[in-house]
């Protein structure tokens, strides 16, 4: 067989560059070519001379970089909010992101917490398995919004381990498809923390994916962020994460003159949280990724679909199923007291004869009522019997949009929101506008049992327990699905 000769790498390159070396000198007469044509003719003559050699490449690039858009449209679903899930139009969503489980002291989720309790409630899983039908991803938003509780966290190594195992098995155990981290850390402080607060969501979703390949870890930051970078390095967090969510919600109130957009899309007050989303968005599409950046721009519908409280002429009593009046002595609340909780019994013992009273002063107090109110009381307190604050309510408050601004969070036995409850039920109770003015008398134990009654005489809940049927006179308080176990709390307060 004959062989062909050997030739060097050298004598290859040469034969290469010989070739390119013709191409480039027709690219040089081509040039040339166009210059003469420029200078003679002007520049509409060599547009004619290029424009059918150009179009077509034009045209391939077009079709090689053309792209889809691709949106997410979330939900931020409030965990109190389970009589608002039906009103949730799926069809328009890509996720559902459930707000929010606390952090506790120690770093871990908090699974002692109200959030929680109502994360696993029947109402939310039954909102999940609708939202899978209709291939709607699921999200949880863990959130921490007091600085020991971060500090601690960014300085314990063994925490974040801890936190990361809880947030992974969290995803398989709920079959949720990821999570979202809201630490808000106080304004103009932090920023040390940067380096630690990226490394620590570097770390979590590498340890995240690694347990779940397909879930995302997202990290909430606030429009403050082009004055104030806290713990928030945008940059660096949008290599780490798999979405940065940008919070950018809306105090939107017709009724409230002095209520304003919080982030204004344009234009700028120098208000505490304020910042111009124009300007913020333009910064931050320098630094991360299209993809990775979500605005999120909260929207309350028009006029403001809150569950409100509505006042209502009370239905007609009917005498002959009226329960039995109370004798409230000393030993009939001895045995009430008996019948709550430990960690109870003392709140009890002040609540019991102010909620009796409050009863009584609006013309609802039978045995049957007074039952159903204290295991009202007792659900909705924790059993601590106690008027009781929204956990983080001014956040929570700004966070979720409450109407009427920061102050106008949960307090009570049951939880009063939103700018216009406490107005309306503060004249409803006698107090004119101060309720309103003073919102922080709804969380003391007279006023907390005085709105009580006024909610149970208004929206039938007297009427319905009177008549012994508890399990309907949970709907008005909340239509969720722990009728009976409210029911079967009231059992053992009926003092007849």
């Amino acid at each position: 067989m004959k062989l062909l000769p050997t030739r060097s790498i050298r004598q290859e390159f040469q034969d290469f560059s010989n070739s390119k070396r013709k191409q480039y000198l027709v690219a040089a007469i081509l040039d040339f070519v166009l210059i003469l044509v420029i200078l003679i003719g002007g520049a509409d003559s060599a547009k004619r001379l290029m424009t059918p050699l150009v179009s077509p490449l034009v045209n391939s690039v077009a079709a090689v970089f053309s792209q889809t858009v691709i949106g997410d449209s979330f939900a931020f679903i409030p965990g109190g909010s389970h009589n608002k899930y039906e009103d949730i139009d799926l069809n328009n969503l890509t996720a559902l992101s459930f707000f929010d489980v606390p952090l506790n002291e120690e770093g871990d989720i908090n699974f002692d917490s109200r959030g929680y309790r109502s994360f696993i409630s029947e109402a939310t899983l039954e909102l999940f398995e609708r939202a899978r039908q209709k291939n709607v991803k699921i999200f949880l938003t863990l959130t921490a919004w007091e600085e020991d509780i971060i500090k601690n966290l960014l300085n314990s190594k063994d925490a974040q381990l801890k936190l990361a195992d809880q947030i992974s098995e969290e995803i398989t155990s709920s079959g949720i498809d990821g999570i979202t981290i809201d630490f808000e850390y106080p304004k103009g402080q932090g920023k040390s923390y940067q380096k630690k607060f990226t490394e620590f969501i570097g770390n979590l979703t590498d340890r995240v994916h690694k347990s779940n390949p397909n879930a995302k870890v997202a990290v909430a930051v606030p429009s403050s962020l082009s004055k104030n970078s806290s713990i928030y390095h945008p940059s660096d967090l949008s290599k780490k994460a798999d979405q940065i969510f940008l919070i950018a919600s809306d105090f939107i109130v017709p009724e409230v003159k002095n209520s304003s957009p919080l982030s204004p899309v344009y234009g700028f007050s120098e208000k505490e949280y304020w910042s111009t989303l124009s300007n913020l968005l333009g910064e931050l599409l320098t630094k991360i990724a299209t993809p990775k950046l979500v605005m999120e721009r909260a929207w309350y519908g028009n006029g403001h679909n809150y569950p409100l409280y509505t006042p209502k002429d009370p239905a007609p009593e009917e005498e002959d199923k009226k329960a039995s009046l109370v004798n409230l002595d000393s030993e009939t609340i001895d045995r009430l007291v008996d019948g709550v909780p430990d960690k109870g019994k003392v709140g009890a013992r002040i609540s019991i004869p102010l909620i009796a009273k409050a009863l009584e002063k609006e013309g609802i107090l039978d045995s049957n009522v007074l039952a159903y109110a204290l295991a009202t009381i007792e659900h909705e307190t924790d059993e601590t019997f106690e008027p009781l604050e929204e956990i983080n309510g001014r956040f929570s408050a700004r966070r979720l949009g409450y109407e009427g601004g920061m102050n106008y969070f949960g307090r009570g036995y049951i939880q009063l929101t939103h700018l216009r409850n406490y107005k309306v039920i503060g004249e409803r109770i006698g107090m004119g506008e101060r309720l309103v003015k003073n919102p922080e008398l709804a969380g003391t134990p007279e006023v907390a049992a005085a709105v009580l009654a006024a909610f149970f005489k208004d929206n039938n809940v007297a009427n319905l327990a009177s008549k012994g049927n508890f399990i309907a006179a949970r709907r008005p308080v909340n239509p969720d699905l722990n009728g009976r176990s409210v029911a079967r709390k009231a059992l053992k307060y009926e003092v007849n």
